[in-house]
């Protein structure tokens, strides 16, 4: 038996049911494939108190030898630290904070963390795109500082210029003024470079975003070069490299606009809050995506590695959310499952996770390894290309897969 702690919040915005039926069709597809039966004790908490004294009341009975959940990020830390001392695994779904798989040997972190989310954003953009500057604008709390840092950290390793980093508070309906800093440190940039532009700049009086001139961009010894007028705020400026721009759930439409409007060429880095089909491919906001990278934990149903099947769970529920919970709620079923195979006692199915190798789900693959311990180390790279999401590779336990073939 496995015991699963669900929000009833969620339960009743149907997330929660969602993922007990993606849960109840992998027990169905454990009893086809592996020909042995696993029961499950669901148990509805209110809030982090109500989760921690639901995991104690699971953990008491010697039948259930695992605990999936919660998926709330409030409700799983509380579990996660109330039972790091216990014997019962606890797997969690979707948290994505750092430092939870630290708390106890009994805790399992099933979700990339924030900081290795960012980490591999950067090893991707400097290793492989060999971009050598790059800027930063995140949501100044948590989750953006938890992505910001790793990213920063391993772009400074591998010896990356950080041009400028910018925060914004709460939902970014107006993020100007980040954005003209950052086109302003894009122009310090350009004119530290070779003479590129001749001629006097006039400033568009409707483009404040900076200062010019004329001396800037050529020396004074060419100065009885034939001036021509240029439109400051029709500059399109190159400069940076690489911007990582990791964004809040449903944030897509405030960020992508008023990104389009400052005339920044550049590669655009994202999390997995810009995997969002329905938003990325309006008419205004998908042609000044183009190209853009992706790190995600899941796949959704059109590029899952076994499409059919994902598509066939997927297909009962309406909303994004609800998709994703369901396959979700299936894959960490299935991969439980397969480690209980082997095992007739708590401490033997710790002993199968910690040594496990790569499971390949419907929408998320799980690595938990040495150098990551009790901690997923997986996340695919997506680009955005004509209207499309294409699958580039996926980093597993720091190393970087493409087309099958491990990239150094």
């Amino acid at each position: 038996t496995i015991g699963i702690i669900l929000s009833s919040r969620q339960i009743d915005e149907d997330q929660g049911n969602a993922f007990i039926r993606g849960v109840y069709q992998a027990l169905s597809q454990i009893q086809r494939q592996f020909e042995y039966s696993l029961n499950v004790q669901i148990l509805e908490t209110e809030d982090p108190l109500t989760s921690i004294r639901a995991s104690e009341i699971l953990s008491r009975n010697t039948n259930i030898l695992a605990i999936i959940g919660p998926t709330e990020n409030s409700s799983a830390l509380a579990v996660a630290a109330s039972g790091k001392d216990g014997s019962t695994p606890i797997l969690l779904p979707s948290i994505d904070i750092d430092g939870i798989a630290e708390l106890g040997e009994s805790v399992y972190q099933m979700n990339s963390s924030l900081s290795l989310q960012g980490r591999y954003a950067a090893r991707y953009a400097i290793d492989n795109l060999n971009l050598s500057t790059v800027a930063v604008l995140s949501p100044m709390d948590h989750f953006g500082r938890g992505l910001t840092d790793g990213f920063l950290a391993q772009a400074d390793e591998l010896g990356a210029e950080i041009v400028i980093v910018e925060w914004y508070s709460g939902i970014p309906t107006d993020i100007s003024s980040q954005l003209i800093a950052i086109r302003n440190a894009a122009f310090e940039l350009e004119r530290k470079k070779p003479q590129t532009i001749k001629g006097e700049i006039i400033i568009d009086t409707s483009d404040n975003t900076f200062e010019l001139s004329s001396n800037d961009f050529f020396d004074d010894e060419n100065s009885n070069l034939k001036e021509e007028e240029i439109d400051s705020s029709k500059i399109i400026l190159s400069t940076i490299d690489a911007i990582y721009l990791p964004i809040h759930l449903g944030d897509i439409n405030y960020v992508a606009s008023q990104f389009s409007a400052y005339g920044l060429e550049t590669q655009i880095i994202g999390n997995s809050n810009w995997y969002n089909f329905d938003e990325i491919n309006q008419e205004m906001i998908g042609p000044n995506l183009q190209g853009m990278v992706i790190l995600t934990d899941y796949l959704y149903p059109q590029e899952s590695q076994s499409s059919d099947k994902a598509f066939k769970l997927a297909s009962n529920f309406e909303s994004q959310e609800e998709k994703i919970m369901a396959l979700n709620g299936y894959d960490i079923t299935i991969f439980l499952g397969e480690h209980l195979l082997t095992a007739a006692s708590r401490a033997s199915i710790k002993r199968n996770l910690n040594t496990s190798s790569l499971s390949k789900g419907l929408s998320r693959n799980y690595s938990i390894s040495s150098r990551h311990p009790r901690l997923d180390s997986s996340l695919f790279v997506m680009k955005y290309f004509k209207n499309s999401l294409i699958l580039e590779g996926e980093f597993v336990d720091d190393s970087l897969f493409t087309s099958f073939k491990e990239v150094p």
